[in-house]
């Protein structure tokens, strides 16, 4: 959405880098953390869906 992305863009402290860098840095991050997650494309429902799972174990 153009206008949330000129909103976060002047935000202080937002990671904002560009657009379509978001799942790549999360992919990134949650590999460095060993947090598992998983993306969902809900087409029908107009939705796109991020899970994280917590690591109960650490």
């Amino acid at each position: 959405n153009p206008i949330l992305v000129s909103i976060l863009k002047d935000l202080a402290g937002m990671p904002y880098r560009g657009i379509g860098t978001g799942v790549q840095r999360i992919l990134s991050e949650c590999k460095k953390a060993e947090i598992k997650v998983d993306f969902f494309n809900e087409t029908e429902a107009e939705q796109f869906k991020v899970i994280f799972y917590r690591n109960v174990g650490k």
